[in-house]
């Protein structure tokens, strides 16, 4: 079950992590270790994972990402952070809810999966 605190990391925080050149990588460096510090659960997902595995790779050279990317694929291992694995019936089902609750559309499509999740009572790995 997720943590009610529990932080999705989306594309940009972690593009942002990952790159020293990014102008926002000292805040996000600065919020994520208040995470850890703080002991706020840490969740992603494989998709997600798939965009800043492209974007990082297309910013620099390869080698200069290999190591943050295995960090966090390391941390999923180690249970440190959440990773969400999504499979078809996963999506399939979040659409459903995204088309039925057409009136929300601040809702991101991972909130969404949560939810659908939580009322399955499948385990979030």
């Amino acid at each position: 079950m997720t943590h009610p605190q529990t932080t999705f990391i989306d594309t940009w925080g972690w593009v942002a992590l990952g790159n020293q050149r990014d102008n926002y990588h000292a805040r996000v460096q600065e919020i994520y270790h208040e995470l850890i510090v703080n002991r706020i659960p840490i969740c992603t997902s494989d998709y997600v994972l798939d965009e800043v595995i492209t974007l990082l790779f297309k910013r620099a050279a390869f080698q200069n990402h290999i190591s943050f990317i295995e960090g966090i694929l390391q941390a999923s291992e180690l249970e440190q952070l959440q990773l969400y694995r999504i499979t078809s019936e996963d999506f399939l089902e979040t659409w459903k809810l995204r088309k039925k609750f057409q009136d929300k559309p601040a809702i991101a499509i991972i909130e969404w999966m949560r939810y659908t999740r939580k009322k399955g009572g499948q385990k979030n790995k």
